[in-house]
């Protein structure tokens, strides 16, 4: 086979692989539209992604099972993104309460925030995969010491990012929805932009 020839299947599978995944997204939707008529908002499953992953896995060969099981834990990942998104767009007042009793400055340019992660393999990569995703730019990060959270692990972050825009917002919602006691403890305008810290 020549590279022409490669390159010219990989982009016709590339299509297919696009079609499936639209359809998959569209799935998603449908099974978002009936937690939100039966009131069931829970969207992260980590059993029944464990169970999706070991059954996808299996036939898999060995040295491709790695990174076949990180884009299907990727596709997992934006399918919950794409629920949350259809909640809150059905709720825009659903972050608001993060952000209750802090002054937003009409030109924010970063925020500081603490939660608790669970505390299992990727948990954290997932959460900073999320950040990344929504565009926002990590300036700092700080463990903090156990309070007595048992399967939790906690975290104090400083990003770059505009807590005014939508996106942000959404990601907000589905951070404290996949994680617990999240809590933005300051707001950056202009004046004190976490940029600063890194030079």
């Amino acid at each position: 086979m020549t590279l022409e020839e490669a390159r010219r299947q990989i982009d016709a599978l590339d299509l297919r692989i696009r079609d499936l995944l639209m359809r998959r997204m569209d799935m998603s939707r449908a099974v978002a539209e009936y937690k939100k008529r039966t009131g069931d908002t829970a969207v992260y499953r980590p059993e029944r992604e464990r169970e999706i992953l070991s059954t996808l896995g299996q036939g898999v060969p060995e040295d491709r099972r790695d990174a076949y099981l990180a884009v299907v834990r990727k596709i997992l990942q934006e399918s919950r993104g794409y629920q949350y998104s259809f909640f809150y767009d059905r709720d825009p007042g659903a972050a608001e309460e993060l952000i209750r009793g802090l002054r937003i400055p009409e030109i924010c340019c970063g925020i500081r925030l603490r939660l608790k992660c669970p505390d299992r393999p990727g948990a954290l990569a997932a959460v900073l995969n999320v950040m990344a995703d929504a565009g926002c730019d990590l300036t700092g990060i700080v463990p903090l010491g156990s309070d007595g959270s048992v399967g939790y692990a906690g975290f104090e972050m400083t990003l770059v990012c505009d807590i005014n825009k939508p996106e942000i917002r959404k990601m907000m919602y589905r951070l404290s929805m996949e994680n617990r006691d999240l809590e933005i403890l300051e707001v950056f305008g202009p004046e004190g932009c976490p940029k600063e810290e890194r030079e």
